[in-house]
């Protein structure tokens, strides 16, 4: 069998892939979505943080989602003045905080606690995320030979309440070199406590 040539170079090879069960979950800057312009997302911020203070719904760590526009139309059909949804998450209890403000009126008409409501990861959640998952000297090992790689996240979700991680917000963290998915290491940050459990066993309870 002949000899390779001398400078001939080796084989790249791939990283080992893993193909997610479901789609990265989409991540959402704290802003308004794409069709509620940033001031008129701050009023509604604003009104509804108001109104929650009377009631302390707000206290403790809690973080703004985002405000959406809820298109609402009258018995004949033709649309009305549109109200915003405003949601924040409360991080104590994972418990959404969902407020319907009416702006012409400058009035929130609506504002309920919702337990374990699973809501949008923002873009400063992944951000802390990863800075806490890359702290981990295993993790930065393992990502160290690849010179570009993507974090992404999936959103964990655990309806048992047994389960340590009931009423937690965790996120599983995918890495991804061009369009392949790592199959190592695997991470999962619990942001509620900012800890980071590593490996297949990360996540085992009775």
């Amino acid at each position: 069998m002949a000899s390779p040539p001398a400078d001939a170079q080796p084989r790249a090879t791939r990283p080992a892939v893993i193909q997610p069960t479901r789609p990265p979950l989409q991540v959402r800057r704290q802003v308004a979505s794409d069709d509620v312009p940033a001031a008129l997302s701050q009023r509604a911020r604003d009104l509804t943080e108001r109104a929650a203070a009377p009631r302390r719904l707000l206290e403790g760590r809690t973080i703004y989602i985002t405000t959406e526009k809820l298109r609402v139309k009258a018995d004949n059909g033709e649309e009305g003045p549109p109200l915003y949804q405003v949601t924040h998450y409360r991080y104590v209890d994972d418990t959404a905080i969902v407020s319907v403000v009416d702006l012409e009126r400058g009035a929130v008409l609506n504002q309920r606690e919702v337990p374990h409501l699973p809501v949008m990861l923002t873009a400063e959640e992944l951000a802390q995320a990863r800075e806490l998952a890359l702290a981990q000297p295993p993790v930065r090992e393992a990502l160290g030979r690849y010179p570009n790689v993507t974090v992404e996240p999936l959103l964990v979700r655990v309806g048992e309440d047994r389960d340590p991680w009931f009423g937690h917000r965790v996120v599983r963290l995918l890495f991804r070199v061009d369009r392949d998915y790592l199959t190592r290491p695997i991470v999962y940050v619990d942001l509620t406590t900012s800890r980071v459990q590593i490996g297949e066993e990360a996540h085992q309870h009775d």
